[in-house]
């Protein structure tokens, strides 16, 4: 303290704090500089602190949520629920841009090969948004995760039956830019969606 109090008597030219008879008294620039001196050390302070804890009841903040469409048939509903039940904000949800679908490693890293067809092959179906309405109107059998396999028989009337081979299983991520990592408002939501996700659903009609 004494070397950090030379210092600035140095540079202030003033002793800023002297010896009487009641001890140590600060001089009139001391006393002047107690102010700014405060409001300093409280930035200091609050710097130092650790960030406000996110209350989605008052907050308005607004999030945009980039997802597949078998997250939009699983998750969103129960998302968009919850979340408007918390929180007044809006909750933009769109696909992936092409680019991250594309650039999407599977769970160990390693890229692998892949098999190309043309755009308007017979046998293709896109995605699982219009799963339900070809199913329902077809003899076609697919084979999907049961999560997204009982929601789209309790929207549309299927009948879900197990599978009769082994299908290896797959990791669901969440993926969040580096920036959001200690946000507290992000760290929220990715909260809220690894919660929901993990609820078992509700059983579907047989």
């Amino acid at each position: 303290m004494s070397i950090w109090l030379a210092k600035l008597r140095s540079q202030l030219g003033d002793p800023l704090f002297v010896r009487t008879a009641d001890g140590m008294l600060p001089t009139p620039r001391a006393e002047a500089l107690m102010p700014t001196v405060r409001e300093v050390l409280g930035g200091l302070r609050r710097l130092s602190e650790a960030s406000a804890a996110f209350n989605p009841a008052t907050a308005t903040r607004r999030f945009a949520i980039c997802m597949t469409d078998a997250s939009h048939i699983t998750l969103l509903p129960h998302l968009l629920t919850h979340v408007r039940a918390l929180a007044p904000g809006r909750l933009p949800a769109r696909r992936p841009h092409r680019h991250q679908r594309r650039h999407r490693l599977p769970p160990d890293g390693r890229s692998r090969e892949g098999a190309a067809r043309r755009a308007a092959h017979p046998a293709g179906i896109a995605g699982f948004l219009g799963l339900a309405a070809i199913l329902s109107t077809s003899d076609l059998v697919a084979a999907l995760p049961r999560q997204i396999g009982e929601t789209l028989a309790r929207a549309a009337g299927l009948q879900v039956l197990p599978c009769p081979f082994q299908i290896p299983g797959f990791t669901v991520k969440q993926y969040w830019h580096a920036r959001y990592h200690h946000d507290a408002a992000s760290r929220w939501l990715r909260g809220v969606c690894a919660e929901l996700f993990r609820r078992p659903a509700p059983a579907a009609a047989r």
